[in-house]
């Protein structure tokens, strides 16, 4: 039980060498979790996230009239915990649309 708690509480490594990118058009932008902005791709199994997003820098109407429909690149966190086991829930680390980097927790 305590290896299920340590595996299921540790944080996510955000660096470019703990990335998985994935390139997709956006086709639904919603609200989750607590200020969370979900989104999720056309063609891609699962949702990806930025935490606390709505709540830091965006708005949901504003952010889904720019990238509906739109392709964008998203660089995620090869994170597993017991919580997700099949990784259908992605923490978003950096969202470009084009050359623009919309969103980034790297340095």
């Amino acid at each position: 039980m305590i290896v299920f708690l340590l595996l299921a509480l540790r944080p996510i490594t955000v660096d470019r060498g703990n990335c998985k990118t994935i390139s997709g058009t956006v086709s639904e932008v919603t609200e989750g979790g607590v200020k969370d902005l979900v989104i999720e791709l056309s063609g891609q199994d699962g949702i990806f996230y930025i935490n606390r997003g709505l709540e830091n820098k965006f708005e949901l109407s504003e952010f889904t009239t720019r990238f509906k429909g739109k392709e964008v690149t998203i660089s995620i966190a090869d994170h597993w915990t017991p919580l997700d086991p099949f990784k259908k829930t992605n923490h978003i680390i950096e969202l470009t649309f084009g050359q623009e980097v919309v969103f980034s927790e790297l340095d």
